[in-house]
């Protein structure tokens, strides 16, 4: 067939998915490919995606009857790898498969149970490692419906159960690895002769004929995860995304190449394309995938529920891995610990689902923030708190005033007060017991992050840092020397080079400033100027400053000045000296206000 526009950029768009090589590693954030025809439905299938939040995800499959165990002996790590950790012969593995009948498996109630317990999505997996189909495959005879007893299709089952109770479902499917069907990569060393054959036949006749039975047979496929690419060849690009179609979510590859719609990952978050992309986490509830017979090491609701709000306050999915046993069940485990924070998720869901990432740059608490824009109704800010961070909070340079806030799930009001880049919450009524507490700060547009007046600290005295500064002055430079990292101000030759702070001051105060700087000219006289809000307060440095405040030490000067500032907003400016001959130039290096 003549190779048309269309099918071209498919190509180009599947190649960029799936074909691995350091140039697609680079490329961060997503990159629109020419002539993707999926792009044009990107954001409606993006924007239902961003809203769910909190996925479910099920391993399952032959490995679930053996549990970690095979021939009496059990194999340590994910029990969904045991094929290939046991070194188990295909003709063996297939035999075992038998076993798998899953007598349990309901999946009307699984589905349920993961509503009730406030997920949003599910992910199956429809084909692991092991090659084991769990839906009725024509490309292939090692599905459930050749080797199970009962002749179910378990995907068209499950399917229906989402569809009847409008769960959004998808599947994964290991496009590449494949340790049944001759050609697919073994990815170690093979252990069974059969195993090798044609890459190419096993992509054509094999994974792209199922991928195809998977999205055409099942219904509306909203997700389709491809576990462990690259695998197909160029020419076979185009005809693997247009099985996928244009409704279906599709991820990146496992280490992060580009060229799907989100960008998985089942490490920790680190690096800065997490900032700049779609992208899901997906972390398990005990230490394997699959489902592993006791003892397994399970972990703590507390800390799952902790991951999942870490992963909101950054902008990304969260997708919960369970393995259900080898009939099909969920674990009683993996049900005590969904329950507890499906618990949590009926008072705090709001917080979670619907949300973009945190406004602020910085959060001086264990915990983090979530938003959610309600149009002309403004928008409500949350604050997740890991532990208690004491009586009261200053949210870190929020410029926007609040107009209340409460516990969230509760009528306690907490009390703001303070002002503009430095707005206070009492805390002293929210309580914390291990788990994840929520205030809820309503606003009335969307959060302006800025620099706000400068704050004392606990013992009231304000460091006037060199870089909340606003200079003004054709002379006046900022920044830093080769000898040293620390910022430093020149240019003070006159009155009209300056240096300003802004400074929220509580009550009426009596302050010293105290000043540290460098000479252009050793044991030299200096001076600077002072305003307090625009009026000149007095000229001050080393020839006013007679007492035991002026030090020498080495070349550097420390000089000082006594002022009184009024309650509320005031402006700090200092500036050259008005009689620039009698007096030496000064790079500043440190200043802040001390109590007297």
């Amino acid at each position: 067939m003549k190779r048309t526009a269309l099918a071209s950029g498919l190509l180009s768009l599947i190649t960029f998915l799936l074909v691995p090589g350091p140039a697609l590693r680079a490329q961060h954030p997503y990159q629109p490919i020419k002539n993707d025809p999926r792009e044009s439905n990107k954001q409606a299938r993006m924007e239902q995606w961003r809203t769910w939040r909190y996925g479910l995800f099920i391993h399952w499959g032959p490995y679930s009857k053996l549990a970690g165990s095979y021939e009496g002996k059990v194999f340590p790590g994910n029990t969904e790898w045991i094929m290939g950790a046991a070194k188990i012969s295909r003709e063996d593995y297939r035999k075992a498969s038998a076993d798998f009948d899953p007598k349990n498996y309901d999946p009307e109630a699984i589905v349920a149970f993961a509503k009730k317990a406030g997920f949003r999505y599910i992910i199956l997996t429809a084909k692991h490692y092991d090659g084991f189909a769990l839906f009725d495959s024509k490309a292939s005879d090692f599905d459930a419906v050749d080797i199970l007893p009962s002749k179910r299709d378990l995907i068209k089952e499950f399917a229906k159960a989402c569809e009847d109770a409008k769960m959004p479902f998808g599947f994964s499917y290991a496009l590449n690895r494949d340790w049944y069907h001759p050609g697919g990569d073994i990815g170690m060393p093979s252990w069974d002769a059969s195993q090798k054959g044609s890459k190419t036949e096993y992509l054509e006749k094999v994974a792209l004929p199922q991928v195809q039975e998977l999205t055409r047979n099942y219904g509306q496929v909203s997700v389709m995860m491809f576990d462990n690419g690259p695998a197909p060849f160029p020419r076979l690009a185009s005809r693997f995304i247009e099985a996928v179609g244009p409704q279906a979510v599709t991820s990146y590859d496992f280490i992060g190449r580009t060229g799907g719609d989100y960008l998985y990952t089942d490490s920790n978050p680190i690096g800065p394309n997490y900032n700049q992309v779609d992208w899901e986490q997906c972390k398990r509830t005990h230490d394997s995938w699959g489902y592993r017979s006791e003892p397994a090491r399970w972990r703590s609701p507390e800390t799952l529920l902790k991951e999942l709000v870490s992963t909101a306050t950054r902008g990304g999915n969260y997708l919960l891995n369970i393995g259900l046993d080898g009939d099909g069940a969920i674990p009683p485990q993996a049900l005590e610990r969904l329950d507890i924070i499906g618990s949590w998720l009926r008072t705090h869901g709001d917080s979670v689902y619907g949300s973009s990432k945190t406004p602020f740059t910085r959060h001086p608490w264990n915990g983090g923030a979530t938003l959610r824009d309600e149009g002309e109704k403004g928008c409500k800010l949350y604050l997740h708190f890991f532990e208690s961070p004491g009586t009261s909070l200053v949210l870190p340079d929020l410029i926007t005033q609040p107009l209340e806030a409460k516990l969230m799930g509760t009528e306690t009001q907490i009390p703001v007060s303070g002002r503009l880049g430095a707005w206070k919450l009492d805390l002293s009524k929210v309580p914390y017991d291990g788990g994840v507490s929520v205030v809820e700060v309503k606003l009335p547009t969307r959060p302006v992050i800025g620099v706000g007046p400068i704050s004392s600290n606990a013992e009231g005295n304000y460091s006037l840092r060199l870089g909340r500064a606003t200079l003004s002055g054709q002379e006046m430079t900022i920044g830093r020397t080769a000898e040293s990292a620390n910022l430093r101000v020149t240019g003070f030759t006159d009155e009209s080079n300056s240096a300003t702070w802004e400074i929220h001051v509580d009550e009426p105060s009596s302050l010293r400033m105290v000043l540290e700087g460098i000479p252009s000219v050793p044991e030299t006289d200096m001076k600077l100027v002072l305003s307090i809000n625009g009026k000149k307060i007095d000229t001050f440095g080393t020839n006013l400053t007679s007492d035991k405040s002026q030090k020498f030490t080495d070349r550097r000067r420390f000089i000082s000045k006594f002022f009184a500032l009024s309650g509320g907003i005031n402006r700090v400016t200092i500036s050259g000296p008005s009689d620039v001959e009698q007096s030496s130039l000064l790079t500043v290096t440190h200043i802040s206000l001390q109590k007297k």
